[in-house]
């Protein structure tokens, strides 16, 4: 694993507390783990940190539950 980070990006900026809440993301691959979600300053950019070894070929991620500030 070279990289175990996922960058989701807003259109707007999103509520801090919404935004870094790892469980309002889920990987459709049961071998990897959210680990954290942190939020940039500018509010529209998240950093997701993930552990685990991919077992599907096509990951796809879920976001839930995050709020925009408009």
């Amino acid at each position: 694993m070279t990289n175990p980070v996922i960058y989701v990006w807003f259109d707007e900026s999103v509520e801090p507390g919404s935004a870094q809440n790892a469980g309002n993301y889920a990987l459709n691959d049961p071998g990897l783990s959210l680990m954290n979600a942190v939020l940039d300053t500018q509010g529209f950019r998240v950093v997701l940190t993930y552990s685990g070894a991919p077992t599907v070929n096509n990951l796809s991620l879920t976001v839930s539950s995050v709020q925009d500030l408009s």
